[in-house]
């Protein structure tokens, strides 16, 4: 089995950078999703370059800072001070997609113009799942040519009227002819972050013959900026010791597990 060990939220503190190269250069995480509007966004690209790191793709923003278009651009999705929703999830009804659609292309383009040559797309706090906001999403993946993290089933199966079904998710993907990994696990969260705890869940896809999963992660070294930002904040210390644990790494490859990152998603099963 395939196994991508993503990190989340490259670019949202320096700490977060910090760990994220860690875990990818000592560690079992395999790939990382970079965030276009933070004050370390650029700063992690550099980063990125000095350890030689490239399998980075795009962490599409709507819940977290401000947007990267300039004020008065997209005002169904802030607040009166310029700041993205973070109670998006209760916004979703009116935002307006062409303006997500606007600024997630602005947050693509800054990318590019920073040297990143994204190789998937996801977003943060899963906003792509929201219905209004998954065809923009699926097309703009089309037109990078890009493979995608379909959704969080569990976390939609707590808030159904929110969110698409992963099955939903597919089909619009397969319309648009974008790859997607054969299955995608957020469970390495909270309680859930232990070498057995992890180990676990990948016995339960071996077990059912996946032929690759997607794991999020979300390392760093803890700041005083991530403090400020974020109410998940210490537990990604947590989540960095585990993902450079040696254990981990011996065990996996025990179990037959290839970590490879979306570099390889060619040969990923869709």
């Amino acid at each position: 089995m395939k196994v991508i060990i993503n990190a989340d939220d490259f670019g949202l503190t320096p700490g977060v950078n910090e760990g994220i190269v860690r875990a990818m250069r000592y560690g079992v995480v395999t790939s990382t999703t970079w965030m276009a509007n933070m004050p370390a966004s650029a700063a992690a690209l550099d980063l990125a370059g000095q350890h030689g790191i490239s399998d980075i793709g795009q962490h599409l923003v709507l819940t977290c800072g401000r947007p990267v278009l300039p004020p008065g651009q997209v005002p169904s999705l802030v607040d009166d001070n310029g700041f993205f929703h973070r109670n998006l999830w209760r916004q979703g009804n009116e935002a307006e997609p062409g303006e997500v659609e606007r600024e997630w292309r602005a947050q693509i383009a800054r990318g590019r113009e920073l040297g990143l040559v994204a190789n998937h797309f996801d977003s943060h706090h899963h906003a792509h799942m929201l219905p209004r906001f998954a065809p923009v999403f699926i097309r703009l993946a089309a037109e990078a040519g890009v493979p995608v993290r379909l959704g969080d089933e569990p976390h939609r199966r707590q808030q159904p009227d929110r969110f698409m079904s992963y099955g939903e998710l597919r089909r619009l993907a397969e319309e648009y002819r974008v790859k997607v990994p054969a299955m995608f696990a957020s469970t390495f969260y909270g309680e859930g972050m232990t070498v057995e705890g992890l180990l676990g869940l990948v016995d339960e896809f071996l077990a059912a013959g996946q032929a690759a999963v997607e794991f999020m992660c979300h390392p760093a070294v803890v700041d005083e900026e991530l403090l400020r930002i974020s109410s998940y904040a210490r537990p990604r210390e947590m989540e960095l010791a585990i993902l450079t644990d040696s254990r981990l790494r011996e065990q996996l490859i025990g179990r037959g597990c290839r970590l490879v990152g979306f570099g390889a998603f060619h040969s990923c099963s869709k």
